[in-house]
């Protein structure tokens, strides 16, 4: 009969057997965890070497290419829209008109686009020169914007409403189409310039700013309308109101003018001069002069301050009275050629 110790378990053995089962559980836990992590960076670096790629991928498609330009990678819309004004570089509009601010402009883009009009600053029912701000967005998330400015006047400044005001000044002046346009160039002079009055007693004293508020030069061709209307009105004004007067005469009695502007980067005059180019003959045979306004402080080679149909050579003549040179600078060529004949004053 077995004695108890050889029915019983050794217990060191036990031990040893129960320690070895552990560590070879441990082991595999180890090698499970190693896995596991092997795993999970293999798959964050190709995750990373794939966004990468990818990124590189956009990054030269994006402009780089000269065959798209930028222009829809791989499908994707990345033009912006085009914001253009219909007509001239700003909005006119009269005091408390509705226009319709949206249909001044034109949008063209590749796809459906949503058209917003930014205009706190705008007072429809106050004179002025305003900004406002057209938003663009397409489909695809492309946003552009244009300023453009609006210019706010009275229904008295349009264009026929100020016809109807010179028509009267003309036959108060006596100015009638039975004169020579000769006869009526001087005519509109002797009212604008006042030549035989006192600064102080001109029928436009001389003011140095423009009537219109705000004003803003890059405009001239189109809002002397508005300051001739201010000025026949106010009785004062600087250059730009002697032009702007005398060219809504011109534009009445049917003779025809362009406007110059002095190029004044070229000048050592401050600011800047308007005067005008009127011909006084026929479309057929044109007699050009140069004919400025203004109540002048210099002298002319004959000694006058008249610069009423003047020929390219006088007005190169003139000495303003300070003595600096460039009053008159402009570019002769992009206008017609005066006659060399002088006028008899």
């Amino acid at each position: 009969m077995a004695s108890d110790h050889e029915k019983s378990e050794d217990p060191i053995l036990s031990y040893r057997d129960d320690l070895r089962a552990f560590r070879e559980e441990r082991a595999r836990h180890r090698r499970l965890v190693s896995f596991v992590i092997k795993i999970t960076v293999s798959v964050l670096a190709a995750a990373f070497l794939l966004t990468t790629v990818l990124f590189c991928i956009d990054i030269a498609g994006d402009g780089s290419s000269p065959d798209n330009n930028g222009d829809n990678v791989g499908g994707r819309d990345r033009t912006p829209p085009v914001i253009r004004l219909r007509e001239g570089d700003a909005i006119y509009m009269y005091v408390g008109e509705n226009a319709l601010l949206k249909g001044a402009v034109t949008v063209t883009d590749e796809s459906g686009y949503t058209l917003d009009v930014l205009q706190d600053g705008l007072n429809k029912d106050k004179p002025g020169t305003y900004t406002i701000t057209y938003v663009a967005k397409d489909t695809a998330g492309n946003t552009s914007t244009l300023d453009v400015k609006v210019i706010v006047t009275k229904q008295e400044y349009a264009y026929s409403a100020l016809m109807s005001l010179v028509e009267r000044k003309a036959a108060e002046l006596g100015i009638t189409s039975g004169m020579s346009k000769q006869e009526q160039v001087f005519a509109v002079y002797k009212y604008v310039n006042s030549p035989d009055k006192s600064a102080a007693a001109a029928n436009i004293v001389f003011v140095d700013e423009s009537n219109i508020p705000s004003v803003d030069r890059n405009n001239w061709e189109t809002d002397w309308v508005e300051e001739a209307a201010r000025t026949l009105q106010s009785g004062e004004g600087d250059c730009y109101s002697y032009y702007s007067v005398s060219k809504a005469f011109f534009e009445y009695l049917g003779i025809e003018n362009r406007g110059i502007r002095r190029n004044d980067s070229q000048s050592e005059m401050s600011g800047t001069h308007f005067w005008s180019m009127v011909n006084i003959g026929t479309t057929e045979n044109p007699r050009w002069y140069y004919y400025d306004g203004t109540r002048l402080a210099g002298k002319f080679p004959d000694e006058t301050n008249n610069g009423c149909l003047r020929t390219y050579e006088e007005l190169m003549g003139y000495v303003p009275n300070n003595g600096q040179s460039g009053f008159y600078v402009f570019d002769p060529s992009a206008f017609p050629k005066t006659e060399t004949v002088k006028i008899a004053r």
